[in-house]
């Protein structure tokens, strides 16, 4: 759970709307060719334009630009962009007059200036919503299950399309029976879990559930026992909200949701510039590696191929953050038959519980013995981390096979991005071989999880790359 999310994305309106305020004030301007000259030639301009700035800041406030952005249809924007924009032409205007600024202003520069910054600034805006829409359905989103009863069903439906949530709705679980199909719930699909449903929540990409139900219901033993287990699984649970008491161990954010309010419970909340800065890290961090293991091929997959010809790259599903399911990408350090090969070795695993391991495993080459000891296998996954996939620093991605087997409590690691490293690759990972071990490592990063963390465990990283302690 972020907070602050709303007022940085607050602020970086304010910031592309006075930029394109600007920029369309200069543009519109400079039409003529008196125009350009004076504005080499004068300061008058370099003041004016920043008082076009200033007046965006007072009317970004004052017309309330920012509230309700993305509830708003398109009539509804245009009435709030073409407030917006008026009152920063009003306000140049009067600063101007009053200040008896050496700039001359036509008339038609007022009105091209009004005209050009509604239709750049609705457009920014439409677009920003429809690019928003398109990454909450996209598989990088975040993914909202709505858990209601047949009595809270169409009221939440009606709250679901009047808030900035019904983006995120993946699918809508109806507790009971009855005629469903009247209520045509927010146009969502009905989702009916094929066993119940916290299995559905831990195997398939859920980050968040909101839970509309009548109280009596919610004290009940058995939606108690859902709530404790979508906490212990790691999705923020938030519950539509009557009457209810704190919790004494969770975190809590209060939120609109149409006419009413959610509460959402998580165990730890992250501020939503630092996530940010994490993943302006990764991609800078992705372009430097992609950029090293483009060099590296240029060794390495001769001598892949000299030794066991087929596939350069390892490519194997993996499971990211909260179930999104992902190709991991390896520089080859196996013979081709090695997956056909692993089930008659299960019986030398060293490791406890869910993960697989052995000394000396035959289906490793001697290329692949020595790209593993320095680490050079992991290079291929700064293109995951590019994409988007994995970060630099998270937690293990599993298998999709031991993923299947997942209880909540498990799944709960998965909250955060995969790394390509993490506490349990730089804590000596060869010599760790108890599933548990490797399971409280990563809860704990997640718990611990800090900018200047991420930046210990890559310095760390490196120094355990460079002299092989724990490479695989």
């Amino acid at each position: 759970m972020y907070y602050n999310q709303n007022q940085w994305f607050q602020l970086s309106i304010l910031i592309m709307d006075s930029a394109v305020s600007a920029l369309v004030f200069i543009i519109t301007g400079i039409t003529k060719p008196e125009s350009a000259a004076q504005l080499i030639n004068t300061e008058a301009w370099n003041e004016v334009v920043l008082v076009v700035i200033l007046a965006c800041m007072a009317s970004f406030v004052i017309s309330a630009v920012h509230r309700d952005f993305f509830k708003r249809g398109y009539l509804h924007e245009l009435n709030r962009v073409f407030l917006f924009t008026t009152l920063v032409n009003l306000l140049v205007v009067m600063y101007i007059y009053a200040t008896h600024n050496d700039l001359k202003l036509h008339v038609a520069h007022l009105l091209y200036f009004q005209i050009g910054s509604l239709v750049t600034i609705y457009g920014f805006h439409i677009t920003v919503k429809k690019l928003y829409r398109k990454y909450c359905k996209g598989p990088m989103g975040t993914k909202l299950l709505v858990i209601a009863d047949l009595e809270n069903l169409e009221s939440t439906c009606k709250n679901l399309q009047q808030s900035n949530m019904r983006d995120r709705a993946i699918g809508v679980v109806i507790l009971g029976s009855g005629d469903v199909d009247s209520l045509k719930p927010c146009g969502l699909k009905q989702i009916v879990p094929p066993r119940n449903i916290i299995d559905y929540i831990v195997q398939n990409p859920v980050d968040e559930v909101l839970l509309s139900i009548d109280e009596t219901k919610y004290l009940s033993q058995e939606i108690q026992t859902l709530r404790n287990q979508i906490m212990m699984s790691g999705s923020v649970f938030s519950l539509r909200l009557w009457s209810v008491g704190k919790s004494e161990s969770q975190v809590l954010h209060l939120s609109e949701f149409g006419n009413a309010y959610i509460m959402s419970f998580a165990d730890r909340k992250y501020s939503f510039i630092l996530v940010q800065c994490k993943r302006l890290m990764d991609i800078v961090g992705g372009f430097v590696g992609s950029a090293l293991t483009v060099l590296l091929s240029v060794f390495l997959i001769p001598a892949i191929l000299i030794e066991s010809p087929g596939p350069v790259f390892f490519k194997q599903k993996r499971v990211g953050r909260n179930g999104r399911v992902f190709t991991i990408l390896k520089f080859r350090s196996m013979y081709r038959d090695a997956e056909e090969r692993k089930a008659e070795l299960m019986n030398q695993n060293k490791m406890q519980g869910l993960l697989f391991k052995m000394d000396n495993d035959p289906r490793i080459t001697k290329v692949g013995k020595f790209i593993r000891r320095t680490s050079l296998d992991e290079f291929p996954q700064f293109f995951n981390v590019l994409k988007g996939d994995m970060s630099l620093v998270g937690t293990r991605p599993p298998t999709v096979d031991e993923f299947r087997q997942y209880s909540c409590e498990q799944k709960k690691r998965l909250c955060f991005r995969p790394g390509i490293t993490g506490i349990w690759q730089t804590s000596g990972r060869n010599n760790i071989t108890d599933f548990h071990d490797v399971l409280e490592m990563d809860l704990r990063y997640i718990k611990q999880w800090s900018i200047y963390l991420d930046v210990k465990l890559i310095l760390k990283t490196v120094v355990v790359a460079l002299f092989g302690k724990g490479a695989v």
